[in-house]
């Protein structure tokens, strides 16, 4: 047995990643080296599935001990941005001055760089780079002396694939003095951040290109990051939210959220620059960071005040006796607490985590064990329930070699298992599971196998930068292939990018074969006019269906449910028009009964639908036919739906953290749900119709 000895423990893990953060804002010299001895376990090498670190996106998420901690979120971007959500993450994994200001808060939009190494390589340059994913996952990049790429050396395949290259202001490798971060997470796309130490764009988001060809930067998003005179975060404008930090004093802030409307913003600016808030607003909620006893970093109060509810307080604080941070929430009514401990060696580490109840009773334990590959800690095993059930799920990894630190089997606490095989280039070419009961070194003869090639095959196909997308996927059972399907990723004579799946008619059928259905996506070209750049614009399917699609940029009028086109609004039109080739009939050029058909989507300026409109083709011109309508609440909650034969669907929001209050179907039935203080759902009842005699029905939740 290894011989485990105490280490670091970080449960205080308040939240997640940095995404624009300021030139200098990686933190004194003092508070990167409390961390890095840390940085290097847990979640940051782990796949999001049973990760050490699990992390979702909550709304407004309570704090807690894990990789998201505290989680605000600030809405949805508008409908046209690729990125479709932003969110307020705090995340430290160690008591520094980070917990107390507001610059601790980072902004998530997509891909973002959370840290840079304080060690260097020889050039002078950060030794690596942390890029965190839209989910919360962190990566660290390692640049090699000499090499303008960071890799990560081991781990899952869907890490390992991607690239952090350094470029210049051309966008040629450097390993000396790069302009940017270019990130490619191995489909086809690249995000670029920057990456020189003096410009105000310091790893700051520049870009994000699709494989299509298609742009996006902040502006397009709709996202705005303000600061002070000093550089420290003031203020984060979305289109549905405005975030506003005010320093109250030593080490404590306030944290104010605002719906992003009429009521709340002025629409004019401060002398500063800084978003007005209008004098009687009603935020949606207020955070209140604050340090009992400042100077030191051993405790941290957290209270969030929302209108019609009672304020909550969580505290967390560091305990001596066992290097720990214990989070305690609000009432009492939980404790979480974690422990580290490493081997003599440094070569294996272990993190249990567990949860109490008020009683002290431990309800929730999870303990993860690591290995170290290289530089990073690769998990061997998850364990729920350690000393109870002992569910277990474990890991292994190849070793030496061109694959040394890839993972090559993973075995599930249910006995399921895949073992995974790469090429020379490290990548993935067959995963191979159990047919039936079959164990881990079964023949093929006994398994499923889904492998993947990587050979071009279609004119104008061809591989960019770590463009990792497989160009063909056969699947096999027992030996036996069952499936087949080719990806190409050409661009045609017009300079349009297309996507071409073509599945096998029969087993081993060719690309190109006259049998094979075939899908052709074709987008428009980076020469069109806006907003149609790198946009999907039709769509060919096997039999002869063809969609086409067409976009707008307009106002969204929530009183008349009008869209208007306007090239400055920030609302958003989507027409999908479809259409049906010769059934085979003399004299039916379409299928009976079925005509050309539209249908037509709108997106508020905050991102969220609400029109869906069908069309029929009636002569020369189009019929509408049915509509539904989507109404929110000012906190985006969706509130009613409304269908043009008259039903209507509705839910209510009240102060509660947890969900729906209540929500009444199209059929009248009507449905209410309760919570308890963890915040889970224990109650749904069904109410009782007075028409038909009908009690209510009850549906408990127990835990």
């Amino acid at each position: 047995m290894a011989n485990y000895k105490a280490f670091v423990v970080v449960a205080l893990a308040l939240g997640a990643f940095l995404a624009v953060p300021r030139a200098g804002a990686e933190g004194t010299e003092e508070d990167y080296d409390q961390n890095k001895a840390t940085d290097s376990g847990g979640c940051d090498n782990q796949d999001s599935s049973g990760s050490d670190c699990p992390c979702k996106e909550d709304e407004q998420t309570d704090p807690g001990n894990g990789c998201v901690q505290i989680s605000v979120d600030m809405g949805r971007t508008r409908y046209s941005a690729l990125t479709k959500g932003v969110s307020l993450q705090l995340k430290e994994l160690q008591a520094t001055s980070q917990l107390y200001i507001p610059d601790g808060f980072k902004v998530l939009a997509g891909y973002t760089v959370k840290r840079a190494s304080w060690e260097k390589t020889a050039a002078g340059l950060p030794k690596w780079v942390q890029i965190a994913s839209d989910g919360g996952l962190l990566t660290d990049f390692l640049f090699a002396d000499g090499s303008s790429v960071g890799i990560l050396p081991a781990g899952p395949e869907s890490r390992t694939r991607q690239r952090l290259v350094m470029v210049d202001a051309q966008g040629w490798a450097t390993a000396t003095d790069p302009a940017f971060y270019d990130f490619y997470p191995g489909d086809g796309s690249r995000w670029r951040f920057g990456a020189a130490r003096n410009a105000p764009d310091y790893l700051s988001f520049i870009e994000h290109q699709t494989p299509q060809g298609r742009l996006e930067t902040e502006q397009d998003i709709g996202l705005e990051i303000l600061r002070d005179a000093s550089g420290g975060l003031r203020q984060v404008v979305t289109p549905s939210r405005l975030a506003d930090f005010v320093v109250t004093g030593t080490n404590a802030y306030t944290l104010t959220v605002y719906p992003n409307d009429a009521a709340c913003v002025s629409g004019t600016r401060s002398a500063e620059g800084f978003v007005e808030v209008l004098p009687g607003a009603v935020p949606e909620s207020v955070w209140r960071f604050s340090n009992p006893a400042p100077g030191t970093y051993g405790v941290l109060e957290v209270t969030r005040e929302k209108p019609g509810a009672q304020p909550q307080t969580w505290r967390y604080e560091f305990v001596e006796a066992v290097n720990d941070f214990v989070l305690k929430h609000p009432g009492g009514v939980r404790e979480d607490r974690a422990e580290r401990l490493k081997t003599d060696n440094g070569n294996r580490l272990m993190i249990r985590k567990e949860s109490r109840d008020a009683n002290g009773k431990v309800f929730n334990k999870v303990e993860n064990k690591y290995v170290k590959k290289g530089y990073k800690y690769v998990r061997q095993t998850l364990v729920r329930d350690p000393g109870g059930l002992d569910l277990t799920t474990s890991y292994g990894y190849y070793e030496g070699g061109a694959l040394d630190g890839l993972e090559r089997v993973k075995v599930g606490e249910d006995g399921s298992w895949t073992v995974r095989e790469y090429d020379d280039s490290r990548r993935l070419t067959a995963e191979i599971r159990p047919w039936l009961d079959a164990p881990t070194n079964a023949p093929l003869t006994q398994c499923a196998a889904t492998r993947y090639g990587y050979t071009l095959f279609a004119a104008g196909d061809f591989l960019s930068y770590n463009d990792r997308r497989p160009r063909t996927v056969v699947n096999e059972v027992c030996g036996v292939e069952v499936s087949r399907t080719y990806h190409a990723y050409p661009t045609n004579a017009l300079g349009q990018a297309q996507e071409i799946e073509e599945r096998a008619a029969f087993p081993g059928a060719p690309y190109g074969h006259a049998s094979n259905p075939r899908t052709v996506k074709t987008y428009y070209a980076a020469t069109a006019a806006s907003p149609l750049p790198g946009r999907l614009a039709n769509v060919a399917y096997p039999g002869g269906k063809t969609e086409t699609y067409g976009y707008e940029y307009g106002t969204y009028n929530a009183l008349t449910f009008v869209f208007t086109a306007d090239p400055g609004g920030g609302a958003w039109r989507e027409t999908v028009t479809a259409e049906y080739p010769d059934d085979g009939r003399a004299g039916s050029p379409k299928p009976p009964h079925v005509q050309t058909t539209r249908s037509v989507r709108a997106w508020d300026e905050k991102g969220r639908e609400v029109l869906d409109e069908s069309y029929v083709e009636d002569g020369a011109a189009f019929a509408r036919i049915g509509w539904t309508r989507m109404s929110y609440d000012r906190n985006g909650k969706l509130t009613e739906t409304a269908y043009s034969d008259g039903r209507v669907e509705s839910a209510t929001w009240g102060a509660n953290c947890c969900g729906k209050e209540s929500e009444t179907s199209a059929e009248g039935i009507i449905t209410v749900y309760g919570y308890n203080a963890l915040k889970q759902k224990v109650s749904e009842t069904k109410k009782g119709m007075a028409a038909d005699g009908s009690g209510d029905i009850t549906t408990l939740r127990i835990y």
